[in-house]
């Protein structure tokens, strides 16, 4: 008898040989998504949860429509493939609040790069489950048997393999106190990554959406130990500028051999008492993080600050100052992003409408929105060295970094126009009675692959954080205070601190050790807190 199976097998396997294909396809897919979240380990639950995709396979080979019904389930796997195969992750709260909130002109040149990988897996993903439901379809294994089947693993398997990872650990289960969805979302991620995470993950998204809608009405409050204080000393003008993908180790200033960023160089040379620049390193390596961070006393460890206390924008009214906010980015959803909540707050708002998004055309708005003898704090966000880099720079930096069009020094030729972006708002701020300039990009990036991936190394935390400082000398000692002495790094999470401070706020002793505490830890683009030194 037994000789008798093992001959049928050669057989079995050529009869249901792409249904076979599809769901080893569904393992691979479920092994690359969470083998490195769980270090190199492989989750038994994730190798199920792909396997026990055959009763849906079955279900829809046997439904009606089941042709539109194969489509959809294709894209929902085509997508969960492409973050496995392209990035080694599975969709966290932040990369689909970052695909959601994007703006059409920055999705469509992140996608015309991303189009022909996901063409392809769309293309497998459908060969291999059109395929299957044809084997499928005459085999006798109802669509009610198949239904139940995945109903007791959805509904009883996998809530017990949850509730067995919370409880077993003391610290899981103080996270699930606090914050069970979150909890559950890093575990789905690790062992149902497929489909599975994507609910959960879009059910985080939402909640978070959810708390934002109440951030209008909310009153919000100064933090215990941030007091204000001494106002008549605060420049007349702060320039508050948030680049974008820029990595501190392509700035010649930072002794890159190419001459990146040769207005920050000479006014090195000419005036080093007027620049100070540090090593920077980002809270988050998507926009949406970092920025609710660099906006607010929100952390790396800790978002629920950005709802309970007072935003930058809210500081800088409390103090006096008319508030800008003039961005390069386009239009922002007030509604909808955590960017956008902050933004509506401003007395004046501009969004550059121009296809192109040169973000030296935001030096006019800034020039004529100025008011002498007004005080004045300018947010100005620029889309600096974003993908595509070849949107980003000009004839003028082309000619100034010489080379051919590989990516690297594409790249390098955003840095040089960006340079050039801060040297015409160093000419504006020589017509200021008193001012400083305060510039710090969101996150860095991995050249030519973008940022957020959380097996891609450091360089997309490494950031410049720059100040200039015009005639306000009074300040110049602020951002010394904030850098961690065991590595000499300032986390972009002081930010918020550092311009209280310019403000002319107080802050406590032990605000100062919190921050530099907090700054020691980044939020991960898997969903995960790390302490920065442990990331490879």
């Amino acid at each position: 008898m037994i000789i008798d199976f093992v001959k049928k097998i050669p057989g079995f396997i050529f009869k249901y040989k792409f249904t076979i294909l599809c769901l080893l396809y569904f393992c691979i897919i479920s092994i690359l998504a969470t083998y490195s979240n769980l270090e190199g380990r492989i989750s038994k639950p994730a190798i199920a949860t792909a396997l026990s995709f055959f009763f849906i396979l079955n279900i829809i080979a046997k439904m009606k429509y089941s042709s539109i019904f194969s489509v959809v389930f294709a894209i929902l796997i085509s997508i969960d493939s492409y973050f496995a195969f392209v990035y080694s992750t599975s969709i966290t709260s932040g990369i689909l609040g970052s695909i959601f909130e994007t703006n059409a002109a920055e999705a469509k040149e992140v996608l015309t790069d991303a189009l022909f990988k996901a063409i392809i897996i769309l293309g497998i993903t459908l060969l291999l489950i059109f395929q299957s439901k044809k084997e499928l379809k005459p085999i006798n294994f109802s669509i009610k048997k198949s239904l139940a089947v995945f109903l007791i693993y959805s509904c009883l398997f996998i809530p017990g393999i949850l509730y067995r990872k919370i409880t077993i650990n003391e610290v899981r289960m103080g996270d699930f106190a606090m914050f069970p969805l979150n909890t559950v979302q890093l575990l789905t991620a690790q062992h149902f990554p497929l489909i599975y995470n994507d609910c959960v993950t879009y059910l985080v998204y939402r909640d978070e959406m959810s708390k934002l809608n109440s951030y209008k009405t909310s009153e919000r409050v100064l933090p215990e130990g941030i007091v204000l204080e001494n106002t008549e000393l605060a420049p007349e003008k702060i320039y508050y500028i948030i680049g974008e993908s820029s990595w501190r180790n392509h700035y010649s200033l930072y002794g890159y051999s190419k001459k990146t960023t040769p207005f920050l160089d000479s006014l090195n040379a000419a005036s080093p008492n007027n620049i100070k620049y540090y090593d920077g390193i980002a809270p988050a390596p998507f926009t949406r993080d970092a920025t609710r961070i660099l906006l607010s006393f929100a952390t790396p460890t800790d978002i629920n600050p950005f709802f309970r206390e007072k935003s930058i924008i809210d500081l800088a009214h409390h103090a006096g100052y008319e508030t800008l906010w003039i961005s390069n980015q386009a239009q922002l959803d007030f509604n909808g992003s955590y960017i956008g909540y902050v933004a509506m707050n401003a007395n004046y708002n501009f969004f550059n409408t121009k296809t192109s998004e040169n973000d030296l055309d935001l030096l006019p708005v800034i020039a004529d929105r100025k008011k002498q003898g007004k005080k004045q704090f300018i947010i100005i966000h620029l889309t600096g060295s974003h993908l595509s880099y070849s949107e980003r720079f000009d004839e003028i930096d082309a000619a100034a970094i010489a080379g051919g069009n590989d990516q690297i020094t594409q790249y390098d030729r955003t840095i040089h126009h960006t340079d050039r972006v801060l040297r015409g708002i160093y000419n504006e701020m020589q017509k200021d009675l008193c001012s400083v300039l305060y510039y710090i990009p969101d996150h860095s990036e991995i050249i030519g692959l973008g940022h957020g991936f959380p097996n891609q190394g450091t360089s997309q935390f490494e950031v410049p954080i720059i100040v200039i400082n015009n005639k306000a000398a009074e300040i110049e000692t602020i951002v010394d205070k904030y850098i961690d002495p065991e590595t000499s790094l300032i986390n972009g999470s002081s930010s918020i601190y550092i311009l209280s401070e310019y403000l002319g706020y107080s802050v406590s002793k032990e605000n100062v050790e919190k921050s530099i505490i907090d700054g020691r830890y980044i939020l991960h683009g898997d969903g995960k807190i790390y302490k920065y030194d442990t990331v490879k």
